[in-house]
């Protein structure tokens, strides 16, 4: 009340005097007089609430808004509870003072503050479910009732009734609140606008339709009150914004295709949201998981941008490229009525990035109206309209600049608060690329807004918008429109707006993905696209049909491009690089003026700067604008890759076939190798993935491979592409990545995969040469190189003394079998061999330091601390594979609970201490270790009915354990021992599911 009243409110001084009047000993004090004076009070509180917001700057207003709804929850309550008791016959409650005011005086089931509810109304997106609070409430008020002494004196059918007031008591304070909201909807717009979302809300409910061009939204936020559109600078804001709506969403379309405006062709997004918070992580996708989808974005920014929520933090909202976040602030600027929203529309990558954000505001208002305004004077000529600053674009800033931003939003947040406290509330949102969500702190209390992909439901949706604009175009030419279930069978291009476009114009050029067969694969699907697009372009610049070569240089052109992310490990390119790339790889086209008002294009702008599917960021800096290149979708870019280095294999391939020699020190592969030597392949699993759709096979490859990875190590005399040096990686790094990449491009082209001996020479040590090399490559290449040459390469052990080798295969997900150490150790025969020296590997694995090492080591420990001889002696049983004790003894303890391969485990194991018993190089101590373990594993294989006294055979004991000279009888001792801990198990109970334990 104070609140709403902005000042001591006669409520309050009511309630006060109540209570006080309790305090001294007033016990004659009616809830029902109480309640009726204060319902009087509230009412009058509540009358002419239009006046009394009126003037208030935003957040004021959303307080007293918050706080007159809280005023209607309370006093519904008390009507309708004072009308069930009276209705009872229940006039008084005979209840003290004190007991009575504290129905009237406590905290609602609501948060209690007027910035609880206001945060509530924004995040449910309309008005609280009231009754789940009212049927709270009145099982309080029931039970309190209980309490009373009067309650005493009613018969047992009106307790009853009393009993049942905590069901009749909620409807009908619904309907009375119900009453009091829509009253308060004639004078005050707020809660018309939480009224009309909490209907559509539950419309939404009951019939899920897909929505477009954010038109609700509009529909929520109109002011009926409003005469006409202002003429002010607010109107010519406004009639910038809105133009777009009718304009298409790309130009870059063919001029016979009527591509879908702004209005129509954007489908509403689905939405995840979350509150900021110390522990929120949006850059990571498995972070969204737990967060539910949503599908009401309009309903939800319409409760936002009235609570006091949005004026005190901003809102962050991310999506992945093509995803739509900029076509978001474009249609929520043309869609904010004017005369109740100020918007303005910021695009980061068009404003000076050193300047402040008042600056940017108003160069914005330049760049949209051509109008120049400060904010201040903005501000204060529409009093009566919240502004809404639409960020657009932080992710550039990162990408363009290359300075951090990681207190960007916090400067928002700080300018929302000096504006609040100038009486200037302003709401802002601020768009980002998802993998970029983590370079800035994210202020307390902002809400972040992560858009989802379309759903089936979506991309049908938008294809019945591009049908209807083109189907009868279409059909003239004899084609028909895009068809959802073809789309989808592309689903993670479809599920992007920009790329479901981008399929839909390639569609019609004549119906190419209606046609394609089941055998159309990914990798046709983008060689499709990319070259369709590229035609388009070149025959834009022709003025006429293009010739292949010209599409060809586009798409080398791109792939440079695609190098140029790929090779900086990075998602995106400045324009500097990508002109530097071209320029070093002797790419380059001549810089012109001919295009963009004469302005002369560098290299990489000609490049890329007409293809869509490429996305362009750009921030200006002290007048300087920089530019930044980013795929739309990293499958182009990894595909270019594929397709570049195959086009470049084949040619040489195409090159060696002519020539009289086959030295490859007469090919020129210094653009191979200097593109190839800064990163692996196998880095990218869909790089792997395309080459396998390219060169899979193709024998004519593998000879010139073979040949540059004999090379592959020496060094190079060649400096005609020393200029191209994309990141900074030492000379024995570039080494490794192009002997690596040579390898796999061998592997993927050969018949069968390369052998070790075809890339090493023919010669018994194929195996260790393939070792060393490996172990640079472990030690040389990045992270993602090296673990992706790890899960691609299938490695079989082929061969055998003195014919090892080792065959090579390129797999999308490699297995590698258990080694068989007959290949390993060259066994030549049954036996006991030697086992690898445990001091030795423990030093080695120490040196490398690595992680599978010391998890190795971790884990053979106690087997080799008790037994550091026998633990890994090689023994070859006749018929069987060689093994190790340890590896034995681990298979018969794991065997537990598999008769069948508990059985075998154990034959082995009982032969092997048998082979390991009679070799004369045994240490006794090992073999006393050896017994005990053994006997170990033999009893809890006797207690898992795996072993089976009377099958084991009696010479086995005695090997089991050394036994005192003297003993006649070891066997039988043996038997006995055995026996006597097998049952003293079972009496303890350690073992009572033991289904048929032993006896003596």
């Amino acid at each position: 009340m104070k609140m709403l009243d902005g000042g001591e409110s006669r409520l309050i001084a009511f309630l006060d005097k109540a209570s006080s009047g309790v305090l001294a000993g007033f016990e004659m004090f009616d809830l029902f007089e109480a309640k009726a004076e204060a319902v009087r009070l509230a009412d009058g509180a509540l009358k002419d609430l239009k006046r009394r917001i009126s003037g208030l700057d935003a957040l004021t207003r959303s307080e007293r808004l918050a706080a007159a709804h809280w005023i209607i929850v309370i006093t519904a309550f008390f009507e309708a509870a004072g009308e069930e008791l009276r209705a009872l016959g229940i006039k008084e409650l005979g209840a003290s003072g004190a007991e009575q005011v504290v129905l009237i005086t406590e905290t609602p089931p609501l948060d209690g503050s007027i910035s609880g509810i206001s945060r509530g109304l924004a995040e449910q997106g309309g008005i609280p479910d009231i009754a789940s609070l009212y049927r709270t409430r009145a099982a309080f008020f029931v039970d309190y009732l209980d309490g009373l002494a009067i309650t005493e004196s009613l018969s047992s059918a009106q307790r009853g009734a009393v009993r049942r007031l905590s069901t009749a008591i909620p409807p009908s304070a619904v309907l009375r609140y119900e009453e009091r909201l829509r009253d308060l909807a004639k004078d005050c717009a707020e809660f018309g606008i939480w009224l009309n979302v909490s209907a559509h809300a539950r419309t939404l409910d009951e019939v899920r339709e897909v929505r477009s061009g954010l038109a609700q939204l509009e529909t929520l936020l109109a002011n009926r009150d409003s005469a006409a559109a202002p003429h002010d600078i607010r109107g010519s804001l406004s009639r910038a914004y809105r133009a777009v709506l009718d304009k298409p969403i790309t130009q870059q379309a063919s001029s016979d295709l009527d591509v879908p405006t702004l209005g129509t062709g954007y489908i509403d997004h689905r939405f995840r949201v979350a509150a900021a918070h110390p522990t929120v992580n949006p850059a990571q996708p498995e972070w969204w998981r737990d967060r539910q989808v949503r599908d009401d974005l309009d309903l939800y920014l319409a409760s936002y941008l009235v609570s006091g929520v949005a004026l005190t933090a901003p809102m962050l909202v991310l999506g992945h490229p093509g995803s739509g976040k900029s076509v978001l602030t474009r249609i929520l600027a043309a869609r904010l009525p004017a005369d109740r929203f100020l918007p303005i529309r910021v695009e980061l990558r068009s404003v000076d990035a050193n300047a402040d954000l008042q600056t940017q505001i108003e160069e914005a208002v330049r760049q949209a109206t051509g109008d120049t305004v400060r904010w201040p004077d903005l501000v204060r000529s529409a009093p009566e309209a919240m502004p809404v600053v639409l960020l657009d674009g932080f992710d550039e800033l990162l990408q363009a600049t290359g300075v951090a931003q990681t207190d960007f939003l916090e400067r928002v947040a700080r300018f929302q608060e000096r504006e609040l406290d100038q009486g200037r509330a302003v709401a802002v949102l601020v768009t980002s690329r998802i993998a970029v969500a983590d370079r800035a702190r994210i202020p307390a209390e902002a809400r972040v807004v992560c858009l989802e992909p379309f759903d089936d439901r979506q991309v049908k949706a938008w294809l019945e918008v591009w049908a209807g604009r083109n189907e009868s175009i279409l059909a003239g030419r004899g084609l028909r429109s895009l068809s959802a279930d073809i789309a989808l069978s592309h689903r993670e291009l479809a599920e992007q707006p920009l790329m479901l476009l981008m399929l839909a114009l390639y569609d019609a050029s004549a119906n190419a993905l209606r046609a394609a067969d089941e055998d159309f694969s990914e990798a046709a699907l983008y060689e499709a696209l990319l070259t369709d697009f590229a035609r388009r372009e070149v025959e834009k610049e022709q003025s006429g049909p293009a010739d292949d070569d010209a599409v060809e240089l586009e798409l080398a052109h791109l792939s440079v491009v695609a190098f140029a992310m790929f090779n900086r490990r990075a998602q995106w390119v400045t324009d500097e690089d990508v002109t530097a790339d071209l320029t070093a790889l002797r790419m380059a086209a001549p810089s012109s003026g001919e295009r963009r008002m004469q302005k002369n294009l560098t290299p990489g702008e000609l490049a890329v700067g007409r293809f869509f599917f490429i996305h362009d960021t750009q921030a200006t800096r002290d007048s300087v604008v920089s530019q930044t290149y980013e795929f739309l979708h990293a499958t182009f870019g990894e595909f270019l890759v594929a397709r570049f280095t195959a086009k470049l294999v084949t040619e040489l391939a195409d090159t060696r076939s002519r020539a009289r020699t086959v030295l490859p020190s007469n090919l020129d592969d210094g653009r191979l190798h200097a593109l190839l030597s800064y990163e692996c392949l196998a880095a990218r699993s869909p790089i792997i993935k395309f080459l396998m759709s390219s060169i899979y096979r193709d024998p004519k490859l593998t000879g010139l491979l073979l040949e540059l990875f004999s090379t592959s190590f020496d060094e190079r005399s060649d400096r005609a592409y020393a200029a191209y040096h994309p990141a900074p990686v030492t000379a024995v790094q570039r080494h490794a990545n192009w002997s690596a990449n040579l390898m796999l491009l061998a592997a993927i082209s050969a018949e069968d995969g390369v052998m070790a001996s075809q890339l090493f020479g023919e010669s018994d040590f194929c195996a260790a040469d393939w070792r060393d090399t490996a172990l640079l490559w472990r030690g040389q290449l990045t992270s993602e190189g090296r673990n992706g040459l790890i899960g691609h390469l299938d490695i079989e052990r082929t061969g055998h003394n003195p014919d090892r080798d080792l065959r090579i295969k390129v797999a999308m997900w490699a297995v590698a079998a258990s080694p068989g150490l007959e290949w390993t150790y060259r066994l030549d025969g049954e036996g006991v061999y030697p086992g690898y020296d445990i001091d030795w590997m423990r030093l080695k694995y120490n040196f490398t330091a690595t992680k599978a090492g010391d998890v190795l080591v971790h884990g053979l420990e106690p087997l080799t601390a008790a037994m550091p001889f026998v633990a890994h002696t090689v023994v070859q049983l006749p018929g069987r594979p060689a093994m190790t004790i340890s590896h034995a003894l681990m298979t018969a303890l794991s065997a537990m609970g598999r008769p069948t391969d508990g059985r075998e485990a154990f034959q082995n194991l009982f032969e092997v201490i048998s082979a390991i018993s009679e070799y004369s190089a045994t240490p006794s101590d090992d073999i006393d270790a050896l017994a005990a373990m053994t006997w170990g594993v033999l009893v809890a294989g006797v207690m898992a009915g795996v072993v089976s006294l009377e099958e084991m055979p009696d010479h086995v004991y005695s090997e089991l354990y050394s036994f005192d000279s003297n003993e006649r009888d070891p066997v039988r001792l043996m038997r006995e021992r055995l026996v006597r801990v097998v049952n003293r198990l079972v009496t303890e109970g350690a073992f009572l599911t033991t289904p048929n334990p032993p006896t003596s």
